[in-house]
């Protein structure tokens, strides 16, 4: 079922567009005949974020709902979601260039990030409390900045040629993942070692 679910859209969009389906199909670097190396640093954060949607995944089917942490099984869920979320964005590229391109600002994707974020906090702070939860607000934080520095050279901060607006932008993002996965992995062992 899984594999349909996969395998008929490629068929179709392939069907329809008149696109190979090597296109869909084969590794950037090689379609593209581009360097081993390219895109490295990115194709690693896509799997930090799916590991974690994992780790959550796996922990909310574990625990039991009685758990004498109220809230802990929704909140590894909802922690799922958002994670997959996250995930999926960061390798088909949603608000870079799917919804743009549908006439959605940026803006308005990285806004309701925000609010998606703001609920998990207002709605489980008392399980967010319980947890190891500086390594939580270091994950935001550092994800936050690098949010902040995508929007940088649109202003027009930062232009000169010391700033690398790169290594900083996609180095916070790459701890902020880090630091989310270390959270989450602790999360899970806190709900397991509990139950």
């Amino acid at each position: 079922m899984l594999s349909a679910m996969v395998l008929i859209p490629t068929i179709l969009a392939s069907n329809y567009y008149s696109i190979p389906y090597s296109k869909f199909m084969r590794d950037p670097v090689v379609l593209l005949k581009g360097d081993l190396y390219i895109g490295w640093f990115s194709q690693l954060g896509c799997m930090l974020w799916f590991v974690t949607a994992g780790f959550c995944l796996l922990s909310a089917n574990l625990v039991s709902r009685d758990h004498p942490v109220p809230k802990l099984k929704s909140f590894l869920f909802y922690s799922f979601s958002l994670t997959f979320f996250l995930g999926s964005d960061d390798i088909f590229l949603f608000h870079d260039e799917i919804f743009p391109y549908w006439g959605f600002n940026e803006r308005v994707f990285m806004l309701v990030y925000v609010l998606f974020v703001a609920l998990l906090i207002l709605i489980y702070y008392k399980v967010i409390l319980k947890t190891q939860y500086i390594l939580l607000g270091l994950a935001f934080f550092f994800l936050g900045l690098s949010m902040f520095m995508d929007s940088v050279p649109r202003i027009g901060i930062f232009r000169s040629e010391g700033w690398n607006n790169v290594l900083y932008e996609d180095g916070s993002k790459m701890i902020g993942i880090i630091l989310w996965t270390i959270y989450f992995y602790s999360v899970g062992n806190f709900a397991l070692k509990k139950t």
